[in-house]
């Protein structure tokens, strides 16, 4: 048996108010957070290369296109070692 009575016009008004209230905040709030990433891309990320700073193309590209040296001794794989020590 529900034993509360039905919400007055005033009760429905306010919960409406309060809803409207509680979008507004929560829109207010993601458009906050998505200004503040904005800016950290283009505070970080927009520009990742210096413009002091130049790249070698054909030299990137002869080193990525060229593949594994051979190496002259199979005992030489893997981890060089100091003999000095």
């Amino acid at each position: 048996m529900d034993t509360d009575p039905a919400p007055t016009s005033l009760q429905r008004k306010l919960a409406a108010r309060a809803n409207r209230r509680l979008g507004r905040e929560i829109a207010a709030i993601v458009i906050l957070k998505l200004l503040l990433l904005f800016g950290a891309w283009k505070l970080w990320f927009a520009h990742p290369i210096a413009h002091h700073m130049q790249v070698d193309t054909q030299g990137v590209e002869s080193h990525l296109l060229a593949g594994a040296a051979p190496a002259s001794d199979s005992s030489s794989q893997g981890v060089r070692h100091d003999p000095g020590r």
